[in-house]
């Protein structure tokens, strides 16, 4: 799929991502069973439905900056045990998986929708060491325990208007840390919750403005909003405020955007075209604060 992916054009790469994409949901309507998959250096277990395999084989990029971002972390801070990570909207361990194929880890993972948590249990039997919290994160911006799931294609959103009756555990990062306090000085935060992302780094700001880990996450105005009903683009007047006064910028498919400072009006500027046509709808941010820099300089 690779070979193919590389001999047709984009548009047409685009036309035939979508075309596989569907075929496979009208399989899985039917059944949706457990497959393995070679994720960079790692075997895993993930449901047919997930779009993963497809996303990779046709944009090769495809979420494999959160590795880069990783290894850059244990060279900048010369980490002579394994890189600690919380990775929160962990679904099915696959970004474990990735950080794992770059550098020896250690990793809280947050996953609450019950679909996704007997996948990632499987996975995390795999890695050296992996904590796994049963709940959704809690978000200064949005009341959780009203919401329900929605889930699709290897994603699972909470929504406000959902006839899903589904209980949805919530917690506090001062809560999780209390029972996992190793990680309290944890190197790296992996946020991608589906527009919930700028919430939770609010939540989370004052363990942030105290720890500084490096923070990724996925920031998409679109859903934001629509979950939310806030800005986005604020977080980054936030973000310099908690002591984070650099990012690194990618584009959906992983290919770097740039590096500006948090503040940089052309960043806010930028963010504002996400989801328009010939856009890319989201981006996956790194964020890291001044004795982090050159964490930044490694990535590609």
């Amino acid at each position: 799929m690779n070979l193919l992916a590389a001999e047709i054009s984009a548009s047409d790469r685009a036309v035939v991502r979508k075309l596989l994409s569907l075929l496979r949901r009208t399989v899985v309507k039917l059944h949706d069973p457990p497959i393995s998959y070679r994720l960079d250096r790692v075997d895993i277990l993930i449901p047919l439905s997930h779009d993963l395999p497809i996303n990779r084989a046709f944009f090769p990029k495809y979420s494999a900056n959160l590795g880069v971002a990783a290894a850059g972390i244990s060279r900048v801070r010369n980490l002579d045990r394994p890189l600690r990570v919380i990775d929160i909207g962990a679904n099915v361990g696959d970004s474990v998986a990735i950080i794992e194929s770059h550098t020896a880890t250690e990793a809280l993972c947050v996953e609450g929708d019950p679909v996704y948590l007997p996948y990632l249990a499987w996975n995390a039997s795999a890695f050296r060491s992996v904590a796994i919290e049963n709940c959704y994160i809690a978000s200064a911006d949005v009341e959780l325990a009203t919401t329900s799931v929605n889930r699709g294609a290897g994603t699972a959103r909470l929504v406000t208007e959902s006839t899903a009756a589904e209980s949805i555990p919530v917690r506090t990062i001062t809560q999780i840390l209390q029972d996992h306090v190793q990680f309290a000085d944890a190197d790296l935060v992996k946020i991608d919750t589906d527009g919930h992302d700028v919430g939770i780094i609010r939540s989370m700001s004052p363990w942030l403005n105290a720890a500084h880990p490096v923070v990724f996450f996925e920031f998409d105005p679109r859903l934001t909003e629509e979950v939310s009903g806030h800005d986005a683009a604020a977080i980054f007047h936030e973000l310099e405020e908690l002591g984070y006064p650099e990012v690194a910028v990618y584009d959906n498919l992983g290919a770097m955007v740039g590096r500006f400072a948090s503040g940089d009006p052309s960043l806010l500027e930028m963010s504002s075209t996400l989801g328009k046509p010939g856009q890319p709808p989201y981006w996956d941010v790194v964020a890291v604060s001044s004795a982090d820099r050159e964490v930044l300089d490694t990535l590609r």
